[in-house]
């Protein structure tokens, strides 16, 4: 009986997703009260052990409080006990030079010249992360640009790949994910 291989690109994919862990760095609270560090190991030892096992983890921000290099420090060395891939989407505490400083190998942040805008297509499902940080401001937008990149984004057809798609942002209020067919 010939052995039959099934398309990656349509297959089921179990995406997982984190926001807002607000990584301080040296241990310190946020607000004086939430050990924001300890929660992320929580959420993580939880990934590491789900059954089934999601094939890629989002983590939208704010991914550090206040965009310093000793935060994104802090949030990689927490981020190595993760055993899943990971993409990351800034939020409007993030910094998007200190992010791409602090995690090089993160290739997909290097897609955009001005914004950590990127598409992965490693998946059977197109993951799409949109940058919604103002820099020096306290709140999230999609710029013009930003949304005609979205649209050219939307329009290609990757190859050998059904029509789906993972969109992931940060905004002000909360991060969404909205999973889309054409």
């Amino acid at each position: 009986m010939a052995d039959i291989q099934k398309d990656p690109h349509t297959q089921p994919c179990l995406i997982a997703q984190i926001s807002d862990p607000h990584i301080k760095a040296g241990g310190k609270l946020s607000y004086r009260q939430v050990d924001t560090a300890n929660a992320l190991r929580q959420a993580i030892s939880t990934l590491n052990q789900l059954a089934p096992r999601p094939d890629l983890v989002l983590i939208s921000g704010d991914l550090v409080d206040f965009g310093h290099p000793s935060e994104y420090a802090t949030f990689k060395q927490i981020l190595a006990e993760l055993m899943l891939p990971v993409y990351l989407i800034p939020g409007n505490h993030d910094d998007r030079e200190h992010l791409r400083a602090a995690f090089p190998e993160h290739r997909y942040l290097f897609q955009h010249r001005d914004y950590l805008h990127w598409v992965v297509d490693d998946y059977p499902v197109r993951i799409v992360g949109l940058d919604s940080s103002v820099p020096g401001k306290p709140h999230g937008e999609l710029s013009d640009e930003s949304l005609q990149w979205l649209d050219a984004t939307l329009t290609e057809k990757p190859e050998n790949r059904l029509s789906s798609w993972c969109i992931t942002t940060r905004l002000s209020v909360a991060s969404t994910i909205w999973i889309a067919s054409r």
